[in-house]
């Protein structure tokens, strides 16, 4: 868990040129259904920590092989009984901007919706008109207010499609850190696997592809791992940030951790829970400009962050990384440069101390109609956290606590077509933890209040009990389009799959 604070990466990489933004899975499939027991899990993965600055490489080698796969679909008819919502009326203040009125934080899940303007565009060149937006209340009140109604949402089954990225695998019992994307007419799913412990050395980077989303190819190693050079005959454990695409580029950064003697017993088996001091991170990136070859991994201290790539209604590109922010102006940046706006490392310590000593790690953004910017990050209190930004960016606030229920762990947020903010996660508590994969939506970016289910067949088992290991349903990644919301995630912690809902099924 904690290994995964250090897997961020620090080598500094030389300038590339080429890239630009664009957005855009694996395993033999069996046309069985594969599910999990209720296992809560105290997982702190592939968390990048926020040091800022970044640059890149490239090159061009290793081959990819597609086998495709069967394929298991499902439509679901469960409906989850309606409970009562709980409504509590809060004073309102009214803030600087027309009519959007913002609620009073009452500490309890429910408060009043705010109404807020259509929202105005602008031109990355001339912004002075919309920003800073101008709010009237603190950044706690604020983030107080936002909530998802964890005990009094209805939640209802959603019709699917289901299937296998990879099975279960003895060799590789961990598989985790999933990233989507699509890319020149195919999915691609990248992810992490290791021989049994979460970020363990031996832990490598693979990719899968799909024409169709349902039937995957055999994982192809893109990210393989680095020798130790402070513990003989050990390896790396490589974790990575989402696959993404830029410039008619597929990239994926990675950090490679190489642990300490300490870190082993006297039979040089890794010890989870060991000192971490002297620990040697390094960061790197691989590529590709056609899906099959991919580049060499080249040094890279250009930043990860577990968030997918998105645009602001500026045309910012801008992607969630822990406590901040890393984003690009240009129109097609190279995917590797980028600046960096967050939180100082007083103001991460001071959130650090209000959340009982707590690190505050993967985190993912959304933006309402008054053109604030939203990132929510992962906590260890049941909750997420919040900060925001009124300028598109170039400043934040401070981090403080939401009402918005978590089951500790990644959370993707974004936008619908429709206009509807979304969360897709694991909303569990700690007695119930990641065992629903759920889409919470809200027409504010306030009132969570509705909640669909994806997933929640307990339907498979734990193979291989493992460090850090555990939850049925893990770190999700999103992708909508072709009138769907296509979901990829981590079963157990030992297996990828795939889920997608249609758009008009959402009510």
């Amino acid at each position: 868990m904690k290994a995964r604070l250090f897997a961020a990466v620090l080598i500094v990489a030389m300038s590339l040129s080429l890239f630009g933004c664009n957005d855009n899975n694996d395993t033999d499939k069996t046309t069985t259904t594969e599910t999990t027991t209720t296992t809560t899990e105290e997982s702190t993965t592939a968390s990048q920590e926020e040091t800022t600055s970044t640059e890149e490489e490239k090159t061009t080698a290793s081959k990819k092989s597609t086998t495709t796969k069967k394929v298991t679909t499902t439509t679901s008819e469960k409906t989850y009984r309606t409970l009562p919502k709980t409504t509590t009326t809060a004073t309102a203040a009214t803030s600087a901007i027309d009519n959007v009125t913002e609620p009073v934080s009452t500490g309890s899940t429910t408060t009043t919706k705010r109404t807020v303007p259509p929202r105005v565009t602008t031109t990355k060149k001339d912004w002075s008109h919309i920003f800073p937006v101008k709010v009237t209340q603190s950044i706690k009140d604020r983030a107080a207010a936002v909530n998802n109604n964890l005990n009094g949402a209805q939640k209802i089954k959603l019709p699917s499609d289901r299937a296998f990225v990879t099975n279960y695998d003895p060799d590789w019992a961990f598989t985790h850190h999933p990233g989507l994307a699509y890319f020149n007419g195919k999915w691609y799913a990248s992810f992490s696997q290791g021989p049994k412990d979460e970020d363990a050395p031996g832990q490598r980077i693979v990719v899968c592809s799909s024409d169709d989303f349902l039937t995957w190819s055999k994982p192809v190693v893109v990210g393989p791992c680095i020798d130790n050079p402070l513990k003989a005959g050990t390896l790396s454990g490589n974790v990575p940030s989402p696959i993404f695409t830029c410039n008619n580029k597929l990239i994926i950064t990675y950090g490679a951790t190489c642990y300490p003697p300490n870190k082993f017993d006297s039979q040089n088996r890794f010890q989870a829970n060991a000192d971490l001091t002297n620990t040697i991170n390094k960061g790197f990136v691989v590529m590709s400009t056609d899906g099959v070859n991919w580049s060499e991994p080249v040094a890279y201290t250009g930043g990860g962050g577990g968030d997918t790539l998105r645009q602001t209604v500026t045309g910012r590109w801008l992607k969630a990384y822990g406590t901040s922010a890393h984003f690009s102006d240009k129109e097609t940046p190279d995917g590797l440069v980028w600046e960096s706006k967050g939180l100082s490392l007083y103001q991460r310590n001071d959130a650090i101390k209000r959340n009982n000593g707590a690190v505050h790690t993967e985190s993912s953004w959304f933006q309402t109609k008054d053109n604030v910017l939203h990132i929510m990050v992962r906590s260890d209190t049941g909750y997420l956290w919040m900060m925001e930004s009124y300028d598109n960016g170039e400043t934040w606030t401070d981090l403080y606590p939401t009402n918005f229920g978590s089951s500790s762990t990644m959370w993707k947020f974004g936008e619908l077509p429709d206009g509807r903010i979304y969360g897709v996660g694991t909303s569990g508590n700690a007695s119930s933890g990641r065992d629903k994969l759920e889409l919470w939506l809200s027409d504010d970016g306030i009132n969570f209040d509705t909640c669909y289910i994806i997933r929640d067949e307990n339907d498979s088992q734990q193979r291989k009990p493992g460090w850090a290991k555990g939850g049925r349903y893990g770190y999700p990644s999103v992708q909508i389009r072709d009138g769907y919301l296509h979901v990829l995630y981590s079963r157990h912690k030992e297996y990828m799959e795939v889920s997608r809902v249609k758009l008009s099924d959402i009510k």
